[in-house]
């Protein structure tokens, strides 16, 4: 892991502070600060793999362990059912829009309390009408 300007330090400690009480269990706030940390740091590319990388990991898995995911199916899958059998799929996951599964996620995480005041996305989700008036 790379050094840290110490204003972005004080930043990470006030994170921390705020982050504390939503987060019960240390070792997953700690790796979320890690997280941020590496977000903020001068690592050139920002994802997984790399933020792993700088964070002295040796997968991206703890990385993503920190984000809520849904894994998107296009309908052609949706709509094989024994295609979605074959990958292991439950028969209950119907086909959701990328805009659709953003805010499941984003329910999901108002739900337990976590606040936003803002949230980010490219074309597809800033162009959906309908999560856009429901943000």
């Amino acid at each position: 892991m790379q050094a840290q300007d110490l204003s972005v330090s004080a930043l990470l400690d006030d994170l921390a502070d705020r982050l504390g009480p939503l987060i019960p269990r240390s070792e997953t706030c700690d790796r979320a600060l890690r997280y941020f940390q590496g977000l903020l740091s001068q690592c050139e590319r920002k994802n997984g793999w790399h933020l792993a990388e700088w964070l002295g990991d040796a997968s991206p898995d703890g990385v993503q362990y920190l984000l809520d995911r849904a894994l998107y199916l296009p309908k052609s899958w949706t709509q094989d059912r024994e295609r979605c059998r074959r990958a292991g799929i439950p028969d209950d996951v119907e086909f959701a829009s990328k805009p659709e599964l953003a805010r499941r996620m984003l329910e999901r995480a108002l739900d337990q309390g976590i606040p936003a005041s803002w949230v980010t996305g490219d074309t597809v989700y800033g162009g959906n009408r309908s999560l856009r008036l429901w943000l």
